[in-house]
């Protein structure tokens, strides 16, 4: 690949095997408390301002949770802690804007609340609201222990969706609209 400013090309060979585990169990009440261990790896392209490329992200979430069906109402409510750790994740570099930098690792703590509804037959509606804390862990001495910019504390969601039942022409097709809330985000990085 070409990176840099100057042109010069960069290559770099990176692999990783990741992975996932997790443990539910579904009580007769239809409550089902579980947890999930994840590995992540992607590779970056670019490089810093040195011209050295930059490391793969690499991450670990670990989250646990409870799930509820109701009886007899098609309605599922998901409840979730999770605690997410990155390394080298890429941001602004604070001292040549025009580049990226590597942030040695950040660690992501938040909540997951979900309702997925089956209001009547094709109509669906899916609402959620997220909590979430990132700060930086290692890297710049002057950072360490800041949040992370460009994140919000809180945000909502909420996407209705309709599908065409059968006997009509446009079977299967299916129509959908949502909403989004960004809450403000502050950052000390």
């Amino acid at each position: 690949t070409t990176a840099g400013l100057d042109g010069v090309p960069s290559t770099q060979k990176v692999a990783a095997f990741t992975g996932r585990a997790g443990l539910a169990y579904v009580f007769d009440s239809g409550i089902a408390p579980y947890v999930s261990y994840a590995t992540s790896f992607a590779p970056q392209v670019g490089v810093d301002v040195s011209g050295t490329p930059f490391k793969p992200t690499t991450g670990e979430q670990k989250e646990i949770g409870i799930k509820y069906q109701m009886p007899q109402v098609p309605v599922l409510l998901t409840a979730a802690v999770f605690d997410i750790t990155q390394d080298n994740v890429l941001r602004t570099d604070p001292n040549s804007m025009a580049f990226q930098a590597a942030t040695g690792q950040v660690e992501s703590k938040g909540v997951e609340l979900e309702a997925k509804l089956a209001l009547k037959q094709g109509f669906d509606l899916t609402a959620a609201y997220t909590h979430l804390n990132v700060v930086i862990m290692q890297g710049n001495p002057d950072t360490t222990g800041n949040e992370l910019s460009g994140i919000p504390r809180n945000s909502f969601a909420a996407f209705g969706k309709y599908t065409f039942q059968s006997g009509v022409p446009v079977e299967g097709l299916g129509l959908g609209l949502g909403v989004r809330y960004i809450g403000t985000n502050f950052g000390n990085d």
